[in-house]
């Protein structure tokens, strides 16, 4: 149990922020060359890095703008793309899919495609595989996680499932957390109630349908489902997130909506307590989390949640 858990009602539109970025470290098992080059203009949605073997898996621009800085560590591995917002939210067009084919074509130009995973290897998927089945996870929970969706997002999520479930011969499998009240016409609803793990889609893999040698599944969050349906329906790629500030240094634990990876910096101005000496800035949860610079670093993929901890290197032994 860590104090700090955010007032779920309380949420704050960001407008400060006007500095994002892309880390392709987030999205492992593809080797990613850039699709642009310094000073670009570019609009939510376009493509920013592709995949190297196939060109045909992107991960697309958060915000409409300019790219601002490329930044490589070593052995000149892309570590950022940074794009400067210019806050016109100026969108790339998506046509709906008529087939599997476009479907999946849509989802990797889009950038949702590399939101999801395969298993086994935990991996971005590789198109051409056959999913046996594609679970989908509606809750998160690790300490001080808030929820994935809202129940008013069911109609997108839905629309989100349809969509899916034209990559699988197989069934969609739901997993809900136990009287949420979430249901799917589509999709085979499972709840789950107990302590964390219960809310990790490798749980609800191993407790619903194995995966065998041989097989293959596709995961993803709910929230990414749901913005697949906000694509289909409005042909716009929703990059907005709410983010949970959370732990026991976070000044003022809340909810703050903002877009994929912002600056941290901004994001936890005067979000941080006065008292903390040495604070510990984790881009996630405390157990697979992140560790983060406040002044150098950005929001990591999934988004949705910050904690600020005790370094705790300081005690007396």
């Amino acid at each position: 149990n860590i104090i700090g858990n955010a007032d779920s009602t309380n949420v704050s539109i960001d407008k400060n922020t006007d500095i994002f970025a892309i880390s392709p470290s987030d999205f492992p098992g593809i080797t990613w060359k850039l699709s642009i080059k310094l000073g670009d203009k570019v609009m939510i949605g376009s493509p920013i890095l592709h995949d190297k073997e196939s060109e045909k898996i992107f991960l697309t621009s958060p915000v409409s703008g300019e790219i601002d800085q490329i930044i490589r560590g070593e052995r000149r591995k892309i570590e950022y793309v940074i794009i400067k917002s210019d806050k016109k939210e100026e969108h790339i067009s998506f046509s709906k899919p008529q087939s599997k084919d476009e479907a999946i074509d849509l989802l990797c130009k889009s950038g949702l495609w590399s939101m999801m995973r395969q298993r086994p290897y935990d991996i971005i998927p590789n198109p051409k595989a056959n999913a046996r089945d594609i679970f989908i996870t509606s809750f998160d929970s690790a300490p001080l996680a808030q929820p994935i969706m809202d129940i008013s997002d069911i109609d997108y999520l839905e629309e989100g499932i349809k969509l899916l479930s034209q990559l699988t011969t197989g069934k969609i499998y739901l997993g809900v957390k136990f009287g949420s009240g979430i249901s799917s016409s589509i999709a085979e609803v499972t709840e789950y109630h107990g302590p964390h793990p219960c809310g990790n889609v490798g749980i609800q893999i191993a407790n619903t349908k194995p995966v065998n040698k041989g097989e293959t599944v596709f995961t993803l969050d709910a929230a990414t489902a749901i913005r697949i349906g906000k694509l289909l329906i409005t042909g716009k790629l929703d990059t907005t997130t709410k983010v949970a500030i959370t732990g026991p240094l976070a000044r003022n634990p809340h909810i703050i909506q903002t877009k994929f990876g912002a600056a941290i910096q901004t994001i936890l101005n005067d979000e941080i307590k006065l008292s903390a000496h040495n604070p510990r800035i984790i881009s996630g949860n405390v157990l697979t989390g992140i560790k983060v610079d406040v002044d150098n670093d950005f929001l990591h993929f999934p988004y949705r949640q910050i904690t600020i901890i005790e370094e705790g290197n300081d005690a007396d032994e």
